[in-house]
């Protein structure tokens, strides 16, 4: 474990989290646009 934590870059492991964070919160994003799309045409269709 010692050898683990010495050879893992700390600062590497911040952006690969950002990065991950932030590529959720994109997708979230999309999903909300294709759900708000999605109810437009249900009531435009009614």
């Amino acid at each position: 474990f010692e050898t683990f934590s010495r050879n893992f870059r700390m600062a590497e492991f911040w952006a690969l989290t950002i990065i991950l964070f932030a590529f959720a919160l994109l997708i979230a994003e999309l999903i909300e646009r294709a759900e708000a799309k999605v109810e437009y045409y249900a009531g435009a269709r009614q």
